[in-house]
């Protein structure tokens, strides 16, 4: 069963990097394949990669550039800032 997952641009290009690098080398292979295989690696060596999961990220600057890339949508109303410093 095929399924379909949202991948960040940043990692999509590096995908496209390594298919490239690979098939300099003469590796045929595709990006649905390097997924497969990149995801039995991790599950096989585990142990070196539960650390870095295991901390928490900060992303803060990703979501306040989210926010502000959606803010046009909403209407804050009038004085919203200043309902924001009242509000602290």
């Amino acid at each position: 069963m095929d399924t379909s997952r949202k991948i960040p641009q940043e990692e999509i290009l590096l995908l496209d990097e390594l298919e490239i690098e690979l098939k300099k080398k003469g590796i045929q292979t595709t990006q649905k394949e390097l997924l497969r295989k990149s995801i039995r690696f991790f599950v096989e060596h585990k142990p070196l990669w539960e650390p870095e999961l295991r901390s928490k990220k900060d992303n803060t600057s990703e979501m306040v550039k989210k926010f502000l890339s959606n803010a046009k949508k909403f209407d804050f109303g009038k004085n919203w800032m200043e309902e924001i410093d009242t509000s602290l």
